[in-house]
């Protein structure tokens, strides 16, 4: 039985079996005080709703910006499949304590894509990734951010390699 506005352990203490149970018990209460699988179930639904707003934004994009895109199938499931790859890989990478997040090689996206199509979807692709995969990933504003900037910093290092190029040649 642990007292309102008890001290249950300080730092440097060594956790007794006493100790962990009335933490555990602190656990298990706190985690009925946030609903515990009805809250994770409304989570989900939101989080659903999210990823489904933000592939309709790229949807979007695509047919304003790039109509002779969105006519043929296999060039959208192949837009589409490259942020859905990176999600997959940072879920991996949150799931497995030895891979950090920001090892991935998410700048990869608007490489690939910089490379088939233009910089605009690139860099529209490579930030509805990031924003998806911020909603997951800890620090989600900061991960957002670092990768949205080295993203870009990859699309247009690409864009001065093909200016280069074409200098080299003529």
């Amino acid at each position: 039985i642990v007292q309102s506005n008890e001290k249950i352990i300080s730092r440097g203490d060594v956790v007794t079996e006493e100790l962990f149970q009335k933490l555990n018990t602190l656990k298990i209460e706190y985690e009925k005080q946030l609903g515990g699988s009805t809250n994770y179930f409304i989570i989900l639904f939101g989080q659903i709703i999210l990823v489904t707003i933000m592939i309709a934004i790229l949807m979007a994009f695509m047919i304003i910006f790039r109509q002779d895109l969105v006519s043929e199938n296999s060039k959208v499931i192949f837009i589409l499949m490259l942020p859905t790859l990176m999600v997959y890989m940072s879920q991996v990478s949150l799931n497995v304590a030895s891979i950090s997040i920001y090892a991935l090689p998410f700048c990869i996206l608007p490489v690939i894509v910089r490379t088939f199509y233009d910089i605009r979807l690139a860099s529209f692709a490579h930030l509805i990734t990031t924003i998806l995969i911020g909603f997951i990933a800890p620090n989600g504003f900061e991960f957002v951010l670092i990768q949205f900037v080295a993203g870009i910093v990859a699309v247009f290092s690409i864009v001065n390699l093909r200016k280069r190029d074409r200098k080299s040649v003529v």
